[in-house]
């Protein structure tokens, strides 16, 4: 996420206090169990990585969305043993007009936030749900 030297963070401060949240939607979500084996030794060395990237799909007047995918890797060793992935459209009211740059800024830091609880939750169901043990995700650390 880069800034150019004409950013201004009280703008971007506006822009937070004149947006609000109007819907999270599931638009996909796919999982795969690479025929593993979850016992409570394998799942404890699970090297769990999260990756993601995020666009604006559409800019109205008064509206913004912004589509959110999400891609999780289980790692045993060399081996992929769990996949899942999603991928969510995330809609803002905008009260006040802003540039791109700031809602491109706003989008990479602000909605992965938002999503987040429901990427964890996703995962800790559908996992629940394959017959393996609930994985449950930490706290988002940092942009992605």
């Amino acid at each position: 996420m880069t800034t150019n030297d004409n950013f201004d963070i009280k703008k971007y401060n506006n822009l937070v206090k004149h947006i609000d949240l109007l819907d999270i939607k599931l638009r996909n979500a796919n999982c795969k169990n690479n025929d593993a084996i979850f016992d409570n030794k394998v799942f404890q060395k699970l090297k769990i990585n999260v990756s993601g990237n995020i666009k604006t799909i559409n800019n109205n007047e008064d509206t913004i969305t912004y589509k959110k995918e999400f891609s999780l890797k289980a790692k045993f060793g060399n081996k992929i043993m769990l996949n899942i992935n999603a991928v969510y459209d995330v809609t803002y009211l905008l009260e006040i007009e802003v540039t791109e740059e700031y809602l491109r800024y706003f989008g990479e830091r602000n909605v992965p936030i938002n999503v987040w609880p429901f990427f964890r939750e996703l995962c800790y169901s559908i996992t629940s749900r394959m017959g393996i043990p609930p994985l449950t995700l930490p706290v988002i650390r940092g942009l992605m």
